[in-house]
């Protein structure tokens, strides 16, 4: 039987309701093996105001030493500009178990193709410039954007991401 985990779990600090403890609770009574806490960076509406970072981190800390399972500290990090810069610095990132990236915002498109490569455009420069574990909802802005992408594109992100050892997140 394959491993269950669940790598993009938001809590309270940003969209979420639960507090980390009741996150990593629910994630063992649902038989999971392990579950990573990853609220979305500060740039998001939604996300963890930065002065709220480091409380965040220290709650997921004191749950992962009462529970039965793994607890990874992580964040969904924003991709905010087409070079594939994230709204988390470094040092912070250096703190964290897990580091997965998210597409939210995107430039002014026409149609769902200029769309679909933007995403792609901000996603790869965001791989290639970052060493991230997931790529959150990928190709998703509103709407399914993979369909209005070649193959060929597709194929060499998933390339791409595979060469950087980046997982990618699997929607259903």
């Amino acid at each position: 039987m394959p491993a269950k985990f669940d790598f993009h779990v938001h809590t309270m600090y940003s969209d979420g309701v639960g507090t980390a403890a009741a996150m990593a609770e629910a994630a063992e009574a649902l038989g999971l093996e392990a579950v990573a806490l990853t609220d979305h960076g500060p740039e998001l509406s939604v996300g963890t105001p930065r002065e709220k970072l480091t409380p965040m981190l220290q709650d997921i800390r004191l749950a992962q030493e009462d529970a039965g399972i793994p607890v990874l500290a992580g964040i969904e990090a924003n991709v905010v500009d087409e070079g594939g810069t994230i709204d988390v610095d470094d040092e912070y990132i250096g703190k964290l178990d897990i580091l997965v990236i998210g597409v939210h915002k995107l430039g002014k498109a026409r149609d769902s193709v200029e769309l679909a490569r933007d995403y792609l455009g901000r996603a790869t420069h965001a791989i290639e410039r970052h060493k991230i574990d997931v790529l959150a909802h990928p190709f998703y802005f509103h709407c399914d954007l993979a369909p209005h992408l070649l193959p060929e594109d597709l194929e060499n992100f998933v390339r791409l991401a595979a060469g950087r050892g980046a997982a990618i997140d699997v929607n259903m």
